[in-house]
């Protein structure tokens, strides 16, 4: 990979994001995690041969994506650089985020603005793992914000990490791992034994990066004139109560600058939950805070862009 094939992989993601129409590899890693749960659920009763046949399906799905990545780059190489120079670029734009969770995003907020809140609980589902059903305008709006900042991380600053460390194969493994986390990676009673290798995994691998996206959000939130020195004191102070060791650092560093708080009693899989809050209830929740939060995602985007092109060139 070279840096012109990062720039302008880069710059595609953001212009572009990833459109509907277009296959998109994910989809194509999701039917393998789907057909290997389906030989190993039948285990599920059986916690140990469920916890192993998890640690089966992450072995295999990402091994089998870096193979593909790695077999595709080479038979590209094979017809010309320059083909393999346009793979490589696809590679790149393809394995990040940051358009793809602003638009995601902004259809529900649009239904918010319209007053339609059916619509936006509906459309919310899409973008969450939370149930939706009787949400508030003012919870609605918390878990898009808790969204943003979360996906940074798993969306952004983790792919560009380990395209710095290792190019298009190491990150299209890591989004294998993530894509694995997010499928089977729940405590519910399906997947508690066989998801469970593949949360502990996406902590790992996230948890480089998810402290280097809080530093690049409290450097762009300084740049936009948020309440920086909020957003970090509320990270040292908040972030290590959240259950995860990675999704409370983003999330405490938005709830301080924007003077809000985030987390809470919610619903998941028609459990009720008491997550830890993050942030001071400074400020009502509202439109505003949304809009603030994409323009902090889209800086921090470009500044953990920027970082790595600094380590690729330097």
């Amino acid at each position: 990979m070279t840096p012109l094939d990062y720039i302008t992989g880069y710059f595609l993601d953001v212009i572009l994001g990833d459109p509907q129409s277009l296959p998109h590899p994910v989809r194509s890693i999701g039917k393998l995690i789907d057909w290997l749960i389906s030989r190993f659920q039948k285990d599920s009763q059986d916690t140990f041969a469920s916890f192993v046949g998890g640690i089966i399906i992450w072995f295999t799905t990402v091994a089998a994506t870096g193979f593909s990545v790695a077999f595709l780059l080479s038979l590209s190489g094979a017809v010309g650089e320059a083909v393999k120079h346009l793979i490589t670029i696809y590679l790149v734009y393809a394995v990040l985020a940051t358009r793809c969770l602003h638009v995601e995003t902004l259809k529900v907020f649009d239904y918010l603005e319209k007053g339609n809140i059916r619509r936006a609980r509906v459309a919310l589902k899409n973008v969450v793992s939370r149930d939706t059903e009787n949400l508030s305008e003012e919870e609605i709006l918390k878990a898009l914000l808790e969204t943003v900042s979360e996906n940074i991380v798993d969306g952004i600053a983790s792919p560009l990490f380990y395209l710095v460390l290792g190019g298009p194969i190491i990150a299209w493994m890591y989004k294998a791992a993530n894509t694995l986390d997010s499928m089977i990676g729940y405590k519910t009673e399906e997947f508690l034994h066989l998801g469970k290798f593949s949360a502990k995994a996406d902590d790992v691998l996230n948890f480089v990066p998810a402290r280097i996206t809080g530093c690049a959000m409290v450097l762009s939130s300084y740049w936009l004139k948020l309440d920086w020195k909020r957003g970090l004191s509320t990270w040292l102070r908040d972030a290590s109560n959240h259950a995860s060791p990675n999704a409370g650092i983003p999330e405490a560093v938005l709830a301080g600058v924007l003077q809000i708080q985030l987390g809470g009693r919610g619903s998941y899989f028609g459990k009720t939950m008491d997550k830890a809050t993050l942030g001071e209830p400074l400020n009502r929740v509202e439109s505003k805070h949304y809009k603030k939060a994409i323009k902090l995602l889209y800086l921090s985007s470009f500044t953990l862009f920027f970082a790595g092109f600094l380590f690729i060139v330097v």
